[in-house]
Order: structure tokens, then C-alpha cells, then sequence
């Protein structure tokens, strides 16, 4: 199994590989590259992307608008290997070990394996809402 580590900015091209097979693999719009780096540094500054040789998990520390209430907002989670579940517990982890977050939030979509759907309610995560797209 791969180590984990946490993306640091000399880790760019890396990163970009890997959102752009995301890209290919589930999303039928093309990736504007400069709106790619800044989410990159969008996580360098207030969040956290935890690579592996074959995969990565990022997320951003978001506040509430309206509520007391800090979000650990999970924004990428790919893996073409072994090592998924690993960088999935880590992200949980870090969220739990830095003791500003409230909850976790996990996005999943229509390409999604129903198993990784099962296995995020068996770590405890509920499904509270549903995003629909109307392409115009």
C-alpha cells in the first residue's frame, strides 16, 4: 500500500494529472486549468489534499454563512489503486484531530460506485441532500 503525504505546492503537476483524469472519468466538461491551480491554492491556504502514488483526497475548511457551524467540505476523491480507503480514513482523521470542524461532508455522484456510497454509511455518514443539474 502507498504512503500518504500532504500535497505541497512543488506537487502541482501531480495534482493536475489527477483532476484531470477525475475530468475525464466522470465530468463531460473540460477543466479550465488556471481555475484548477487556483483550486489547488485554494487548498494550500485554507484546506488539505492528501496524496498517494495512486490517488488523492482534498478537501476545504468552510464556515457556516448563517450558523455557527465549520465544515470540512471534501472537494476531490479519486483513486486508480489500493489506496482509497486509506486516504478516506485519513481525511476523517484529520478532520476529527484538528478540532475546528463540526462535520465532514462527502460528495458523491451519479458515476459513483454504489459500494463506496455503502461504505461512507457504514462509517456513519447519512445522506442529507441531493444536487440535481440542469445544463443550459
Amino acid at each position: 500500500m502507498s504512503k500518504l503525504r500532504v500535497a505541497l505546492r512543488q506537487d502541482w503537476t501531480e495534482i493536475r494529472d489527477k483532476c484531470l483524469a477525475i475530468n475525464v472519468d466522470h465530468y463531460d466538461v473540460p477543466v479550465n486549468k488556471l481555475k484548477l491551480y487556483d483550486w489547488f491554492e485554494q487548498h494550500l491556504d485554507r484546506g488539505i489534499i492528501f496524496l498517494s502514488d495512486t490517488g488523492f483526497i482534498s478537501g476545504l475548511s468552510i464556515s457556516d454563512p448563517v450558523r455557527d457551524w465549520d465544515v470540512l467540505t471534501e472537494t476531490g476523491w479519486y483513486d486508480t489503486g489500493r489506496s482509497g480507503l486509506k486516504l478516506l480514513r485519513t481525511f476523517i482523521e484529520f478532520g476529527r484531530i484538528t478540532d475546528k470542524h463540526d462535520e465532514i461532508r462527502m460528495t458523491t455522484l451519479s458515476s459513483t460506485h454504489p459500494k463506496i456510497k455503502h461504505l461512507l454509511k457504514r462509517m456513519g455518514f447519512e445522506e442529507i441532500e441531493q444536487s440535481h443539474r440542469l445544463t443550459l
